[in-house]
């Protein structure tokens, strides 16, 4: 059995699951009454369209599929990255969101009817607003609000993940963010909060660092308009614009509803020393660690491998092999060649760090298989090589590559398209996490 990842309730009580296990299942009356197979990645949404009886299901294999009695109808493809939520508008049209960053609108003959951008990073989560609106949440710090295909209002958070978003039957916006926080918003000026919670969550926002390699992109401080660049308005909502002051850097989102930019962040080493003193490699405007250089064989290349020690070696390497279109066969050789010529720094430290919102698991960090119950502990070299958290697996390290077993050389596992890593352990500490912004007991 596997994680499952989505649930759907249908209008008569018939429910639909989605798992890593690829698949999707229809129960009834508690018993398991169909299984849908067809995907070759994890199922991450599910949903039935009203009074037709077609079933949607959304998959990292980056399809949509449609099925009816159990068989599969239509196979959707436009997305080009996992697509990770569905919204149902009517019993011939429905609404998804992925990694690629893009809203689609779909019909149940299979065709594309709208394709929208407004998110900077991964969608998580979309859900239908009144009004023939939806709201979306992502990776970029933001809940997005949309109308006529179009983002109105973006709402920035002090977090990194909106993992999920919902919209109330009273119309306020229920956000869930990797700081174990709930938070509610409403347009309704009786249900908002106290002007002191507002101003303590305002105060929150402004205090998140972001980092200058991911919000500069290489851009120098010199070149950047100082403070008085604020009295000019903005353009649309959620529009980011960087400001100087002095050494510092701070990031302001134009809020069109009041007419006013709002600070959202403060940018992290903006103002710091060069690449000679901070012994950082300058790479396509970001400083890294380390900059490798990678030979490949086919076709005979050398390629550019920027890497910080903070990141997993076989994500990085994942990371390269997709953005360069590279056979899944340098896996292990190219997360070897980081792990050796970095020192083997270990991902994150032993204490703290995010947990996975589906399993209630730890960060991750990597390090030496332990060969038997004996013997001590064996750093990169030692038997046994790596474990990879993602998928499970353990890396034999070498500096050919390695023969797995007998008859042909299988690739291995990408562990981004199989649904993401999985955890055994419980993160259930016993204490119920306290919202300072917006007690539930009030708006809910």
């Amino acid at each position: 059995a596997e994680n499952v990842t989505s649930l759907f309730v249908g209008k008569f009580g018939t429910i639909i699951s989605g798992s890593w296990d690829c698949t999707a299942k229809v129960w009834v009356n508690r018993k398991c009454t169909m299984t849908l197979t067809g995907h070759s990645f994890a199922v991450w949404a599910v949903a039935i369209l009203p009074e037709v009886g077609i079933m949607v299901t959304a998959s990292a294999d980056k399809l949509i599929k449609l099925w009816k009695a159990g068989v599969s109808t239509h196979t959707l493809s436009g997305h080009t990255d996992a697509v990770r939520s569905l919204a149902v508008i009517s019993s011939s049209e429905f609404l998804s969101a992925g990694n690629d960053a893009s809203v689609r609108r779909w019909s149940t003959t299979g065709d594309c009817l709208g394709t929208y951008y407004g998110h900077d990073n991964y969608i998580y989560s979309i859900s239908l607003l009144g009004g023939g609106g939806w709201v979306t949440s992502g990776e970029d710090r933001s809940v997005r609000v949309w109308r006529d295909n179009a983002v109105v209002q973006t709402i920035y958070l002090p977090a990194i993940s909106v993992w999920s978003v919902a919209a109330l039957t009273n119309g306020d916006i229920a956000a869930a963010t990797n700081d174990g926080c709930v938070r509610i918003f409403t347009c309704d000026p009786a249900r908002q909060a106290t002007q002191e919670i507002q101003e303590i969550y305002e105060t929150e926002l402004s205090k998140v660092a972001l980092a200058a390699q991911q919000e500069l992109g290489g851009v120098k401080l010199t070149d950047l308009p100082g403070a008085e660049a604020l009295y000019e308005p903005g353009a649309r909502d959620g529009q980011q614009k960087m400001v100087r002051n002095g050494d510092a850097v701070s990031v302001h989102s134009w809020n069109m509803a009041e007419q006013k930019w709002d600070k959202i962040g403060d940018v992290v080493g903006a103002a710091g020393g060069t690449t000679e003193t901070s012994g950082k490699k300058l790479y396509m405007g970001k400083e890294w660690d380390f900059v490798f250089d990678i030979e490949i064989d086919e076709p005979k290349s050398t390629l550019k491998l920027p890497y910080n020690t903070t990141d997993s070696p076989f994500m990085a390497a994942q990371q390269f092999i997709h953005k360069n279109d590279l056979s899944q066969y340098y896996l292990e050789e190219i997360a070897q060649h980081i792990i050796t010529h970095s020192g083997g720094q270990k991902v994150g430290t032993d204490d703290g760090g995010n947990s996975d919102p589906l399993t209630g698991g730890s960060s991750y960090t990597t390090g030496a298989l332990q060969a038997g119950g004996g013997g001590g502990g064996g750093g990169a070299g030692s038997a046994g090589g790596f474990f990879d958290p993602l998928t499970g697996g353990g890396y034999v390290s070498g500096s050919g590559g390695v023969e797995t077993g007998q008859g042909p050389r299988v690739p291995p596992p990408d562990p981004w398209m199989q649904g993401a890593y999985r955890t055994e352990e419980s993160m259930d500490t016993g204490e119920v996490a306290k919202n300072s912004y917006f007690p539930l007991n009030e708006f809910l």
